[in-house]
């Protein structure tokens, strides 16, 4: 494990446990946050007890052996082997650190298996991979913690067989999972998740269409097994549910979950932005925030989530089309409804894969308006400057998005 990612892991235990840090440990920390919305949201998990509770449980539920084994490997021994106990019946979380050091330990797994090493060996019987491209646009990662760039599959590619159900690329921006035979209690878990694509389309075991956003991820069982089928989720994405009333469809986004009485709606849950968005057009769907206020919304609604409270809006034509404008194959857009430049910033950074720079005291104007995805960044921030009419100044440098009160010279 490199030695900067343990520091980073000591750092996110201090932060979680409300331990004394530096300035210069402070600012170690917020650096790495910057590096994406998963980096950016995960510290401030470690405070949430109950979604430190949840993910403790699914340390037993979620990896087999094999993914223990890889992570073991990747890592070193001395750092991280499965739990031996069941440490969620363990009574007070936060006076057992060592459960959260255990938690931390497996997402550096999860985080090196998104920077991989060459390997010796194949992943799969017919794929193998030494490196991953830093250019990919959809990666699979499978529940042994192997990882497929699907992008550079053909179409029409059996990827896997496991737990009853085959895994397949049907087309450049679709993976299916289809059930056969009976239905296994001991699956597994899989990961779809995307960089500068959009709209990616993964039609789970059950039917149901998941259409991911550029930057976003699905964590997700191969079969569902049981009641309840549940998927988690880090980013954008709208969702086509198959009715099944004897097993509820649930969504978990950064401490939210959504449980589907209907058929079709989208979330945007970014890590890094300071509010979840579930837009309903069709059917219905119950929101338990991290609150406790329970909120049904009914078609044509939106409810806007943050750590503090539930709001519910009703939607427009306008903001409908706004809030759906990224679903668009012909015609790739950012839309944009009276959007304040920070929100406005954080979505263009995120497709170009940029890190934006935004002072708190540069507040701008809101922005509205369509704009095209297929444009240089350059373009793009010189026509939103030219709307912001100098209250704000806007440029590219590097891999950066910088925005000002004052021209830049």
């Amino acid at each position: 494990m490199p030695e900067n990612l343990r520091f980073i892991v000591l750092l996110i235990f201090k932060y979680a446990f409300h331990k004394k840090m530096s300035e210069q440990q402070l600012a170690a920390l917020q650096e790495w946050q910057k590096r994406s919305s998963y980096h950016q949201a995960l510290p401030d998990q470690f405070r949430d007890e109950k979604w430190l509770q949840e993910n403790l449980k699914r340390i037993h539920q979620v990896p087999s052996e094999r993914m223990w084994q890889n992570i073991r490997a990747r890592l070193g021994e001395d750092w991280v082997s499965p739990p031996p106990i069941p440490l969620w019946k363990i009574p007070s979380v936060r006076k057992f650190a060592a459960v959260a050091a255990v938690l931390l330990l497996f997402v550096a797994g999860w985080w090196y298996v998104h920077h991989p090493h060459p390997r010796n060996e194949p992943l799969q019987p017919t794929i193998a991979h030494t490196s991953l491209p830093a250019g990919y646009k959809a990666l699979l990662i499978l529940e042994d913690g192997s990882s497929i760039v699907l992008d550079s599959l053909p179409d029409n590619k059996k990827i896997a067989a496991r737990h009853n159900t085959i895994i397949t690329k049907s087309d450049s921006s679709r993976l299916i999972y289809q059930s056969i035979g009976e239905k296994s209690e001991d699956t597994g878990y899989n990961i779809v998740s995307t960089r500068q694509t959009s709209p990616y389309t993964v039609v789970l075991p059950d039917g149901s269409k998941v259409h991911l956003n550029y930057t976003s991820s699905l964590r997700f069982p191969i079969a569902f097994y049981g009641g309840t089928r549940e998927v988690f989720l880090d980013g954008e994405a709208s969702f086509e549910v198959v009715q099944n009333k004897a097993g509820p469809f649930i969504i978990n986004n950064k401490g939210t979950q959504i449980e589907v009485l209907g058929t079709y709606f989208n979330i945007m849950g970014y890590g890094d932005e300071p509010s979840s968005e579930i837009t309903l057009l069709k059917g219905s769907v119950k929101i338990t925030p991290s609150t406790g206020t329970v909120t049904v919304l009914k078609p044509w609604e939106q409810a806007v989530v943050t750590k503090d409270r539930l709001e519910t809006r009703v939607l427009t034509d306008s903001s409908a089309s706004a809030a759906m404008a990224w679903t668009e194959r012909n015609k790739p857009l950012f839309s944009f409804e009276y959007t304040d430049l920070a929100t406005v910033v954080r979505r263009i950074a995120r497709w170009y894969q940029v890190t934006p720079y935004l002072p708190p005291h540069v507040k701008g104007r809101p922005y509205s308006g369509d704009v095209s995805r297929n444009q240089p960044l350059k373009e793009v921030l010189r026509n939103i400057e030219e709307a912001e009419s100098r209250s704000a100044y806007l440029i590219a440098r590097g891999d950066s998005i910088i925005v000002s009160a004052t021209p830049f010279k």
